[in-house]
């Protein structure tokens, strides 16, 4: 979306956000680990609410989180044509799109 705005002259900046590990239903889950630094929607609302304002046109299409760090994209993998593939994680196969 970000290129394509770009590319029809747009001034638009268009963002992905993380917002760090929010207390909400949706993460009432249970695991073996503990999880450290968790958010209330507020907080997490207000810190991104923070971020946001600093950001250029130069940062469209970039990935932020809610600190204020640069967010970690990685690319998918490629297959021998050059095409994205699939990656399937249960049993780590690799399968052309």
């Amino acid at each position: 979306m970000a290129a394509e705005l770009k590319r029809k002259g747009s001034t638009t900046v268009v963002l992905a956000m993380h917002p760090g590990e929010v207390a909400t239903e949706m993460a009432n889950i249970s695991v073996d680990w503990d999880i450290e630094g968790i958010l209330t929607p507020e907080e997490s609302v207000t810190a991104m609410l923070k971020v946001i304002p600093d950001k250029t046109l130069k940062d469209s299409g970039t990935f932020w989180t809610w600190e204020g760090k640069v967010g970690a994209i990685h690319e998918p993998p490629r297959c021998e044509s050059g095409r994205m593939c699939m990656l399937i994680r249960r049993n780590r196969s690799i399968r052309g799109d």
